[in-house]
């Protein structure tokens, strides 16, 4: 049977008013590659929630939420090179464990329900606030014991590998930790650090979903363009900020978005 050329073009003012409802995405990719950039998160912090909370499926928006991870990390990446604060060492030992995890977790993410999905974020995202507010060493700087620790940083990254494509979030929120407290970068380092490994790793974790059929391109598009502009804002406006603040920002953003997560897993149960 010929396909009737006349459906096509009825299709299209739908199309279109769809591209265009989803505009919203940019500035939504924007404050998350800011924020991701500042604290050195990737910006899945910021856009994962808010897509979850948009009626967003888990394997779509951590799909979509990887795009601006890998847009943020990017270009702030660039401007964190040119600074100088970027340990090429750490970058290349935790980004090789990291990318075998982004497989796991892309194929996890598509069997969870919603529900479970924010429970689950909350209560890393709590986890990691507990850690970066109570633990002795505030600024890095100083090298741990060697035995074992090369193994220990090799299965964080391997599991932030995982955490980062099965809830879209890049894994920052486990690799400015495991820099400070086990690597012994300062806090600066460690953001500039973490934004590089987010790189590979999130460009892992879309290469994964996209092997799955997880995301939308058009609105992938859209919140990477927005994350892009953001990160490269981010990297140079963290230039100027003070250790101590940023630690408590980092804090402060993961322990508000946790607490949404976990209002709205509740509501849902």
């Amino acid at each position: 049977m010929a396909a009737n050329p006349g459906e096509g073009l009825s299709k299209a003012p739908a199309r279109a008013a769809r591209m265009v409802a989803d505009l919203w995405l940019v500035p939504l990719g924007v404050a998350a590659g800011l924020v991701g950039s500042v604290v050195g998160l990737g910006g899945g912090l910021i856009a994962t929630p808010v897509l979850v909370s948009s009626g967003f499926a888990p394997a779509a928006a951590a799909a979509a939420s990887l795009f601006v991870s890998l847009g943020n990390a990017a270009a702030s990446t660039v401007s964190y090179w040119r600074q100088r604060r970027v340990r090429t060492s750490a970058l290349v030992r935790l980004a090789a464990a990291a990318v075998p995890g982004t497989v796991l977790g892309a194929l996890a993410s598509g069997a969870v329900m919603p529900a479970a999905f924010k429970a689950l974020l909350a209560v890393l995202l709590a986890a990691c606030v507990i850690h970066m507010l109570v633990r002795r060493r505030a600024t890095g700087g100083a090298a741990r014991p060697a035995t074992g620790m090369a193994l220990l940083a090799a299965a964080a990254s391997f599991f932030a590998g995982v955490l980062s494509s099965f809830f879209g979030i890049g894994g920052g929120i486990i690799y400015v930790p495991l820099l400070l407290g086990i690597m012994g970068l300062t806090m600066r380092e460690s953001v500039a650090t973490s934004q590089a490994i987010l790189v590979p790793v999130s460009l892992a974790g879309v290469l994964s979903h996209a092997a799955l059929g997880h995301p939308d391109y058009w609105q992938a598009l859209l919140l990477m363009s927005g994350a892009m502009a953001g990160g490269y804002a981010g990297a140079r406006l963290s230039a100027r900020a003070q250790e101590g603040r940023l630690r408590v920002l980092v804090a402060a953003v993961m322990g508000v978005a946790a607490a949404k997560l976990a209002a709205d897993s509740v509501a849902e149960a």
